[in-house]
């Protein structure tokens, strides 16, 4: 009776690693994603900039050649 106890006790406990494996598993992965989104959020961040950057960069030159034939 006691050993069955034991047995109990231990599968109990093995239940219990494996569960809080499986969580930190599934922590790591939400913080991976996390990561992945905030540098895709970066990656679109600098195109945005030098999208802008190249349009006031035309706008400034078209601006200049055309204050210059008038």
């Amino acid at each position: 009776e006691e050993e069955e106890k034991e047995k109990e006790k231990e599968e109990e406990e093995k239940e219990k690693e494996e569960e809080e494996k499986e969580k930190e598993k599934e922590e790591e992965e939400k913080e991976k994603e996390e990561e992945e989104e905030e540098k895709e959020k970066e990656r679109r961040k600098k195109k945005e900039k030098k999208r802008k950057r190249r349009t006031l960069l035309f706008y400034f030159i078209l601006f200049y050649f055309l204050s210059l034939i008038a």
